[in-house]
């Protein structure tokens, strides 16, 4: 049995599954560390570092042509607060420092990105929001080369903000066709007419959406929690994390969506 995406393996609900065919079982996966820092070497009674039968590194896949290198670019906070206002910097962290009870930074981050990103905000809160991603769509235009990109959102309200953000651009660029996708709901925006689905209908719209992303058709994908893990889309070249991602594992799941090589590799 070959079993993809190992790492998921350590879940309560597949756990099972792997010590009926562990005799017989290959498992797959570009992390084999959890973030609950389970040891996948248990499922056979034994440890990780035992277990794996080989390793392919970072630097192996890109000389074989499997991945290609990439580059980190961080918005500083100098930039960040050029753009954002000093003001709301201070809100910003006035509202970490009430959340914040010795807390995980990914739980706190999301707790703050939930507060901010949500219909009931407060007034100054919406404020903040808004030129949060005004920031982001800033940075991303600055920074990105004009690359094929895939946009990670905390939560769906924040992607829809991502999202109308995004479209105002095709005043600029009338190329910049852009789709937002979660899991019930899906929207498209190819330059003139804008596509909206939602429910069992929506399934059909993000095929649609991940086809023409595949084909070099879509300049940014705006999404949430939804293009990670088992999504190919080799004609994007830049993630932008406009949340927050500090588990190893995650982030290297979710970046990879655009770090497999193309017919006509970029670094």
């Amino acid at each position: 049995m070959l079993f993809d995406e190992f790492h998921r393996a350590g879940a309560q609900e597949t756990k099972q599954i792997v010590i009926l065919f562990k005799n017989n079982i290959i498992g797959l996966t570009a992390t084999p560390f959890r973030t609950d820092y389970y040891d996948l070497g248990e499922l056979f009674n034994d440890t990780l570092q035992n277990v794996i039968i080989d390793l392919v590194t970072y630097q192996e896949a890109i000389d074989e042509g499997t991945i290609v290198p990439g580059k980190i670019s961080l918005g500083s906070r100098k930039r960040f607060q050029e753009l954002v206002g000093q003001e709301e910097i201070w809100e910003l962290e006035n509202i970490f420092e009430d959340k914040n009870n010795n807390q995980n930074t990914d739980l706190l981050s999301q707790q703050i990105f939930g507060r901010i990103f949500q219909p009931h905000a407060t007034k100054e809160e919406k404020k903040l929001a808004h030129k949060m991603v005004a920031s982001t769509v800033k940075l991303w235009q600055e920074r990105s080369e004009n690359r094929n990109t895939i946009t990670h959102a905390e939560n769906t309200f924040h992607a829809k903000m991502l999202f109308e953000a995004f479209k105002v651009l095709n005043d600029i660029d009338k190329k910049h066709t852009i789709a937002y996708i979660d899991a019930d709901e899906a929207m498209y925006f190819d330059g003139k007419d804008l596509i909206t689905a939602k429910g069992a209908e929506s399934r059909r719209l993000r095929q649609r959406i991940l086809k023409d992303a595949k084909d070099n058709k879509i300049k940014n994908i705006i999404n949430c929690h939804v293009v990670k893990e088992g999504i190919n889309i080799p004609s994007a070249s830049c993630t932008l994390m406009a949340c927050y991602r500090r588990s190893l594992g995650p982030a290297i799941q979710t970046i990879g969506r655009t770090s497999r090589s193309y017919k006509n590799p970029v670094t």
